[in-house]
């Protein structure tokens, strides 16, 4: 028989192993048992389809979260000593000193689950359109903004780009037969930054669902994050504005 994931909508398909996802807590194990059934019937993987008048946001309001996950603001380089810290959902563009900003995350509410289960987790979430797991970078939420809703996020299915094999290259350059090349660039703007811009982009349009004084985003760029930026709030809805030098 096919077993569902407690995590996600990803069906687990028949075998003689047992999967098992679990944190280092055993209140928060979840194993999931695979089993083959006698009937040849069973030899055919069971898809599992969401009804007919729903789409990818709507099966994912229905999807169980890890709850207790978190992050923060922090200075920058804070010496180690420091509590100083905000609320992502707090409007500060500064340290209290005047230096920027640094994200942290809950690394001891991280910790509580083990490599193999974050492996597990995240394998499970590649090539699939599950929203918002299909891009290369909410497929990793946890580890990039964890509070955010899934009906929230704005994104593209940015990420996932291929790796292309650069032979003569290698060899010829840099004496390696084996030289691999991640290609950013193969994005919806054409730029690698649309992989931060579809975090920062989420997070405004969370704070405007909150109705806090976010008027829209704006960039000093005659490049990349312009571009970046103006394709996210044009998905959002968001108004975007873009400051370029006057000659």
């Amino acid at each position: 028989m096919a077993s569902f994931s407690l995590l996600h909508s990803a069906t687990f398909f028949p075998s003689h192993s047992e999967t098992s996802l679990k944190s280092h807590s055993s209140a928060s194990s979840f194993t999931v048992r695979c089993t083959n059934s006698p009937s040849p019937s069973s030899q055919t993987p069971q898809k599992h389809r969401r009804k007919i008048d729903e789409n990818i946001r709507d099966e994912a309001r229905r999807r169980p979260q890890l709850q207790n996950l978190s992050a923060c603001y922090v200075p920058f380089n804070a010496p180690p000593l420091s509590t100083e810290s905000y609320s992502l959902d707090e409007i500060v563009y500064r340290s209290q000193s005047g230096g920027l900003l640094d994200v942290q995350h809950d690394f001891a509410a991280l910790k509580r689950y083990d490599g193999e289960f974050w492996r597990n987790l995240f394998d499970s979430r590649v090539g699939k359109t599950n929203w918002p797991y299909g891009s290369g970078v909410w497929s990793k939420k946890e580890w990039v903004l964890p509070q955010i809703e899934d009906d929230d996020i704005v994104s593209a299915f940015e990420g996932n780009s291929n790796l292309f094999w650069a032979e003569r290259f290698g060899k010829k350059y840099l004496q390696m037969n084996d030289l691999w090349v991640k290609h950013c660039g193969i994005s919806h703007t054409g730029s690698f930054k649309d992989l931060g811009m579809t975090v920062l982009v989420s997070q405004v349009n969370r704070l405007r669902k909150m109705n806090k004084p976010v008027v829209g985003v704006g960039c000093a760029s005659t490049g990349d994050t312009s571009a970046a930026l103006s394709a996210y709030c044009a998905a959002a809805g968001i108004p975007s504005i873009v400051f370029l030098p006057a000659d």
